[in-house]
């Protein structure tokens, strides 16, 4: 038995050896890149059956198979790049992809490269099971080969804040027979999309803008430690044929660094890239439709005002919300979440709010927990967390953290300014005066008694 155990770990290891032989470092050649990164998905898609849908797994042939065919392509009568391609499209399609752009993930891929990567890969079939060492290996390995193709890079998307925006879509949900159809702009967060999952029915799009982009994004999703059972449809068509989306969720670091991978990413200024995050989650938004954004606090009342103005001009504008980190506990730092409406009355009123001060303090201790540690989800509880965005979904002001600003207010402001504190305290100077006088007196009593005491003992000695 000890030596069937030694051989299999020795094979295993083995194993890895020859299929480590790409060095990322290297100048490797970017068609291997894109080979070898595929039958990595396509492989931890096969050896995690329980995980990906069944659509997803393997009728016939396993991938050792296919790998093993593709090392003589041109030289097997039997087998050809056909047969390969036409099972990446049915497995991906499987996994949620779009036909078309399942078959451009296939194509983007030229023969050689695809030879030269079957013959480095040489995995054990079931070697990429969850939580083994070698899935841990594979998935930094398929990370930095994505990176090195597309130059995206996966952000961690905190849970407690997916958690948070998740109830406030599932407010959204409410409004509209279920499922809505949610974009995903630009990368689709595995934590955002599970807590989507459990707060509702939702059918989750995310548009890719090539097969290089998507291989990246599949990548991203496949490895992701906890994974969503939910399924993901990436397509490069609109599914919606122009209509817009019910719900767009938006990330702006996830947004900026796509673009630049596209080359689009030219910014002529700092804060230009959360203007243009809002004004494409403004373009995908459908009728009645609602968008969520994490941006930077910047867009709040510095960099292009007519940006703003143009958002609430078209009353699109429904809340505002600041987070505001002091503690520095949310791995994402400060950032502002968008909520951003269509629909909205003439006279409704935009919500604004800052979590900070003495109204964050006051939410704290009747929810009994700590908003930050709560987002980046260090703990069990959500109970601040989901207070707040129940109070955000219902538009309700909360004092010293909270309020509701008319339209025109803002846009009488210099620069739109959307600011939570430029229209209400987040202290309550008050009640802190009070409570320093409080303690003014405390503190001036027992002095006094201290001075009697030491007077009398001096008097008695």
């Amino acid at each position: 038995m000890r030596k069937t155990r030694t051989s299999v770990a020795r094979r295993t290891a083995d194993s890895w050896r020859v299929f480590a032989g790409i060095n990322d470092r290297a100048k490797t050649d970017e068609g291997v890149l894109a080979a070898a990164t595929l039958y990595l998905v396509l492989a931890v898609i096969e050896d995690n059956p329980d995980t990906f849908p069944a659509a997803a797994q393997p009728t016939g042939g396993k991938l050792a198979t296919l790998a093993g065919h593709c090392r003589s392509l041109g030289e097997d009568g039997f087998f050809s790049r056909e047969v390969f391609d036409e099972e990446v499209v049915r497995r991906l399609t499987g996994l949620g992809v779009e036909e078309r752009l399942a078959r451009a993930i296939a194509q983007d891929v030229p023969t050689p490269a695809l030879a030269e990567a079957s013959r480095l890969f040489d995995l054990e079939p079931g070697a990429l099971a969850q939580d083994s060492k070698l899935h841990r290996e594979a998935s930094y390995r398929a990370r930095e080969w994505a990176r090195a193709r597309t130059k995206l890079f996966g952000f961690s998307y905190p849970a407690g804040l997916a958690r948070l925006v998740a109830r406030l879509a599932s407010a959204r949900a409410g409004e509209k027979n279920a499922p809505l159809r949610v974009c995903l702009v630009a990368h689709p967060h595995p934590a955002l999309a599970a807590a989507l999952e459990a707060e509702g029915d939702f059918q989750l799009f995310c548009p890719q803008d090539s097969a290089t982009q998507a291989l990246g994004t599949l990548v991203a999703w496949c490895f992701e430690r906890e994974h969503p059972a939910v399924e993901l449809r990436l397509c490069l068509d609109d599914p919606t044929d122009g209509a817009g989306y019910d719900l767009v969720l938006a990330d702006l670091r996830s947004y900026e660094q796509t673009e630049r991978a596209l080359g689009r990413g030219e910014w002529k200024s700092f804060d230009a890239p959360g203007e243009a995050l809002l004004g494409a989650c403004a373009e995908l938004m459908g009728p009645g439709a609602t968008a969520l954004a994490v941006s930077s606090v910047r867009a709040l009342q510095s960099g292009d005002a007519e940006v703003r103005r143009g958002l609430l001009k078209e009353n699109l504008v429904d809340a505002v919300v600041e987070l505001r980190d002091v503690e520095n506990r949310l791995s994402m730092g400060d950032v502002t979440l968008w909520t951003l409406r269509r629909g909205r009355g003439a006279d409704d009123e935009v919500l604004l709010a800052q979590a900070a001060g003495d109204g964050l303090a006051d939410l704290e201790r009747r929810c009994d927990g700590s908003l930050y540690d709560e987002l980046e989800g260090n703990g069990r509880r959500c109970g601040t967390a989901l207070a707040l965005a129940d109070a955000i979904a219902a538009g309700e002001a909360l004092p010293l953290l909270s309020t509701r600003v008319s339209v025109g207010d803002v846009l009488a402001t210099d620069g739109a300014d959307l600011r939570y504190t430029t229209y209400a305290s987040s202290v309550d100077l008050a009640g802190r005066i009070e409570l320093l006088a409080a303690s003014y007196d405390d503190l001036r009593a027992r002095l006094e008694r201290e001075y009697a005491e030491l007077r009398a003992t001096l008097e008695r000695a």
